[in-house]
Parts: C-alpha cells; structure tokens; sequence
C-alpha cells in the first residue's frame, strides 16, 4: 500500500467534519471468554449441555471541540463499559438408527456494535448542502442476542461424510 495514497485518504475523511477530530480516536475492546460443557446420554437421547461466558470490556476516547487545519479538537470524551454475557446452549439427539437421527439444538448469540457506531463523536456536514445532518456515535449500545432454535435430519454417508 503506497503512504501517500494513505494521507490523502485520511485527509479527504476528515473534511467536512467541524466539531469533531474525525481520526482522533482510541478504541479498545478486550474480550475474554470460557466455556463448561457436558455430555450425557440417555437411552437414545444423547444431550450435549453448555453454556459460554464472554465478558466484555470496552474503553474508547475521541477528542470534540472544533477543528481545523491549525487546531485540533480538545475535549476529551472518554467512555468505559464491561458487561459479562452468559450464552447457553443445548442439544438433544434422537437415534432412528445408528447412522441418522435428529436433532434438536438451541443455542444463544450475541452481536456487538461496530466498532466505528461506539466512538464518543458528534459531526456535522460542512457547505452549502441542503440537508442538514448530524453524525453521532453512542458508546453506550449494547450488545444484541438472538435466541436460535433448529431442528435438524442428519444422516451419515460412509466414507463421505455426513447430510
């Protein structure tokens, strides 16, 4: 990738932004995580119980005020979040024979925010445009879960693999 292509983009990107330091920004997120499982098998039931523990630790920083080419934003705005997100999960297998069954699976999920939806900003469009809008991120989103349910026919193929 050539430097100067770089600048000009990262220069290009902060135009039109005039209360807020459009690269002036620090993002971490550190996520840890841990999963407990057990298998258990009752008759032709085979359940496989877990659940999964993620905990979250989110500290971002962005600079408001105006901005210029010859001053930039001074206020810093700094926002730190944890969260611990248990996310179980289940599945229950009957055998029709020992080469197929179905299964049952549940299993909860999380979607995070963007990283770039999280930062501390405010910004809004120089020039003489018609509309007037305004840019804001918002560090307080939090995550989104999904409660998933499948029902499944599963079949194995000797030597293939598994439909």
């Amino acid at each position: 990738m050539e430097y100067d292509k770089v600048r000009a983009f990262s220069a290009q990107s902060d135009r039109g932004i005039n209360d807020s330091v459009g690269n002036s920004v620090n993002q971490i997120e550190k996520v840890s995580a841990g999963y407990l499982m057990n298998t258990t098998n009752l008759g032709k039931f085979p359940m496989v119980l877990g659940v999964r523990f993620e905990n979250t630790g989110e500290n971002n920083l962005c600079y408001q005020g105006q901005s210029n080419a010859s001053r930039l934003g001074t206020t810093p705005i700094r926002v730190q979040a944890s969260y611990l997100n248990p996310l179980p999960s289940a599945s229950l297998r009957y055998g029709i024979t020992p080469a197929s069954g179905l299964r049952l699976v549940y299993g909860r999920g999380l979607a995070r925010p963007n990283f770039s939806d999280l930062i501390p900003f405010a910004s809004t469009p120089s020039g003489g445009t018609a509309r007037n809008t305004i840019s804001q991120g918002n560090p307080n989103l939090h995550a989104e879960y999904a409660d998933n349910i499948d029902l499944l026919y599963e079949s194995s193929l000797a030597h293939q693999g598994l439909v």
